[in-house]
Parts: structure tokens; C-alpha cells; sequence
């Protein structure tokens, strides 16, 4: 059985614009058409795979993709200490109940085809409405260098102000990179959001497993069982060096990825029990 769901929910169903989706999972298939919302996941049997944006390098089958800590550490708004509005920015949106809130001068941020930040979080981190998390529905562009609008998934629990500071949280499953110690933000396993299932030289859309049994590469010759992590190199895995802990100089790999279900040729592919979902 195929279920095709979108988001991180089993509810909402998406199964237009993929044609077969059996066909597509099976071939591996990349593509420079969306089709579908980032993060829209597909369970074939037990296992999962996740649409995804992927940028700037060759992608092999079985690689490890990362989204890097810059990209996962989000976007703050420019001006005073990144605030989001301005008082004539607020009305009318961004009080308590509302659904949409004003951005002010962020055409630029917001400008991009593939909706980066759907899917994604808007954040308050200071000002008015401090300490909520809501996440991105949708956004209409304004103009060049105009206020645009965000739709949140739910409606804001303390009206915006003039003072209030947040970030932008891209969707997880946008900008991925294939996994290396010299790629932009580094940050190790904590970000790792799946193994890739095509082989490409071009940045675009396509596939990545995020649990059950696939395949990844091993960059050492691994044991059945072994518990393995990023290994921050060519989108390999690495075991960890004793009980679960990464081998040194893998500090920040404290996030397991998959668990080795065969033995392998270093650099070479090894069959999987991959676990970054449960």
C-alpha cells in the first residue's frame, strides 16, 4: 500500500502531480517541477520517504542529505534587532486571533519559487507575542521592497507590536546538501533529514528515505547492527566509537541515522535500518 500524506500529518492526503508514485520511488525520479508541498511524505509498506528541495551539488543514490545550521537556524528580520513590523505595518493584521501577520520590507526574503518557507515556523522571540511558535501556511509577495503576508497554521495567541522580534524558520526539507565537513554551517547529525534515492549533477526536487530499510554508503567496513552517524564526508555513514558515542572528531554527530543491517566494502553501499523517523 502506498499512502501519500502531506506534511508531518497522516490526515491530510496529496496525490495529484506525482502521476505514479510507485513508478517514481522505484526509479529514483528528480525533477525541477515542485509537484507537491516540501515535506510531503509517501509510506510505501514500512517505509517513508520525504519531497525535498535539494541545492548546489552531485547527489548520488544512497548519500546522506543535510540541511545545514544556517539554513536551519532560520532568517531574522532586518532593522532594530530584527523586528518585524513597523507601527504602520501591523494594522490590519497580527493582532490576537489573526491568522495573518504583516512583514515589513521583506520581499526579499520571501521572494523564491519554491515556497522555502512553507512548511516552516514563524517564531517570536522578543516584543510582543514573545515565546510562540507557529508554523507557515502560506505567504503572498508584496512588491519589491513592500510588505508582504504570512498565513500561519493558527491563530496568534498575543497580538505583534511594534517591539516584536522573530525569525523565520525554512520548511526542514528545503536547500538540502549532500553531507561534508567543508559544507556551509556544518552541524553534524542534528539536521540529517534522509538518504537520497536518485542520482543527480543539478540542483532540484526529489525523494529521500527517512525510515525503514534502504540503502546508504559506509565509509569505513561496518559491522551488522552497529549504531551509525554522519560522517560529515561525501554523504557516508560513520559508526559510533564506543556505546553509541560518534568516533572523535565527529563531536556534533550525536544524532543516529540508521543502524547497519549488513557488512559492506568501505566507501561502498550497505543495506540499512534507517531511523531518523520513527
Amino acid at each position: 500500500m502506498v499512502t501519500v500524506a502531506l506534511k508531518w500529518g497522516p490526515t491530510q492526503v496529496y496525490s495529484t502531480g506525482f502521476g505514479n508514485t510507485r513508478a517514481l520511488l522505484h526509479e529514483g525520479a528528480q525533477t525541477h517541477d515542485q509537484n507537491a508541498p516540501l515535506g510531503t511524505y509517501v509510506d510505501h509498506g514500512l517505509k517513508r520517504y520525504r519531497w525535498c528541495y535539494f541545492t548546489g551539488s552531485i547527489v548520488k543514490r544512497g548519500m546522506l542529505l543535510k540541511q545545514t545550521v544556517a539554513l536551519a537556524s532560520g532568517v531574522v528580520f532586518s532593522g532594530d534587532t530584527g523586528r518585524v513590523c513597523f507601527a504602520s505595518a501591523v494594522y490590519p493584521y497580527g493582532g490576537k486571533g489573526d491568522l495573518r501577520v504583516k512583514l515589513f520590507s521583506a520581499a526579499s526574503i520571501l521572494s523564491n519559487p519554491e515556497k522555502r518557507f512553507v512548511g516552516g515556523t514563524f517564531d517570536i522571540r522578543g516584543g510582543g507575542g514573545k515565546g510562540c511558535s507557529y508554523g507557515i501556511k502560506d505567504y503572498t509577495l508584496g512588491r519589491a521592497g513592500g510588505t508582504n503576508v504570512i498565513t500561519l497554521d493558527s491563530p496568534l495567541m498575543e497580538s505583534c507590536t511594534v517591539s516584536t522580534q522573530a525569525r523565520l524558520h525554512y520548511n526542514p526539507f528545503y536547500g538540502l546538501t549532500v553531507g561534508s565537513r567543508t559544507a556551509a554551517g556544518g552541524g553534524g547529525s542534528a539536521f540529517c533529514r534522509g538518504f537520497a534515492t536518485f542520482s543527480t549533477t543539478d540542483s532540484g526536487f526529489g525523494w529521500i528515505q527517512t525510515k525503514g530499510l534502504g540503502v546508504g554508503i559506509g565509509s569505513v567496513v561496518l559491522t551488522p547492527g552497529e549504531l551509525l552517524f554522519n560522517a560529515e564526508l561525501s554523504g557516508m555513514v560513520v559508526p559510533g566509537q564506543t556505546a553509541g558515542i560518534p568516533s572523535s572528531g565527529f563531536e556534533a554527530n550525536y544524532t543516529p541515522v540508521a543502524r547497519a543491517r549488513s557488512t559492506n566494502v568501505a566507501g561502498k553501499f550497505v543495506v540499512l535500518e534507517i531511523m531518523i523517523e520513527k
